[in-house]
């Protein structure tokens, strides 16, 4: 999801040869440039509140809009982790704030008074700095009482299990570590096979077409010219649910 080259280009300059991208940055420095994604990501700063919109991202914000569907981003969280530090030591010795910056921000605080922030990642960005960042957060006071954290990825579940079982026995951590740690829901847009990629995302599967929305979402995805390798109906279809249910504006 996170594997095509992006510029720093705005969101008004879109055209379907040229995805836009944009370099969130912290207090101290904005990158520029041209990133290939999987590069930049491997090397962002250590507390990865530097994040580049991917082109996974621009579709999600195409499909927020489409939605109609209120969102902000480049919203900077200040968290403490479970000790209640509110800063942390980098390899210099310089204490620096923790800070978790969400792709969207739903800017809407009804999820049981809280705001629903969405994680779009690709599967091969799985990595422990990433689950160092996303176990801290949701460890953190701040998720607790103001934030529900909606993951959307490819790779399945039992997949993420099991490398977060890796990474506890990597870190040394004696709980045991699940998807729950990393967000508090989780949405799989699977991967489509070389013949899938040819055609319209529809399903003959009934249990696809039974469920709530299914026919809307397929609609949505075919509007935006589905999403290449990837099925972002069950995303889509989740969206929907939560406006319903008045859960989001």
């Amino acid at each position: 999801m996170a594997e095509h080259e992006a510029t720093i280009l705005g969101k008004n300059n879109w055209t379907p040869e040229t995805l836009p991208s944009l370099l969130r940055h912290d207090e101290t420095s904005l990158r520029s440039g041209t990133f290939e994604v999987s590069s930049f990501n491997e090397k962002d700063d250590k507390n990865l509140d530097v994040v580049l919109l991917s082109s996974f991202e621009e579709r999600v914000e195409d499909i927020l809009n489409n939605l109609q569907i209120r969102h902000i981003t480049q919203h900077h969280i200040n968290y403490s982790d479970s000790n209640g530090s509110k800063t942390w030591t980098d390899e210099t010795g310089q204490q620096k704030p923790y800070i978790y910056t969400p792709d969207f921000d739903l800017d809407s605080p009804k999820y049981n008074g809280k705001t629903v922030i969405l994680e779009p990642h690709g599967g091969r960005y799985f990595k422990d700095k990433f689950f160092d960042k996303m176990i801290r957060f949701m460890d953190s006071k701040e998720h607790n009482s103001d934030y529900y954290l909606i993951m959307i990825t490819e790779r399945p579940v039992e997949e993420i299990n099991a490398m977060l079982e890796s990474y506890a026995r990597r870190r040394h951590i004696q709980r045991k570590l699940d998807v729950s740690n990393i967000c508090d829901k989780i949405v799989n847009t699977r991967e489509r096979t070389d013949d899938e990629m040819h055609s319209r995302v529809e399903t003959t599967d009934p249990k696809d077409a039974a469920k709530p929305h299914w026919a809307d979402a397929q609609k949505v995805s075919d509007e935006l010219g589905g999403m290449k390798r990837f099925d972002d109906r069950e995303f889509i279809r989740t969206l929907i649910r939560l406006k319903e249910d008045d859960i989001v504006d």
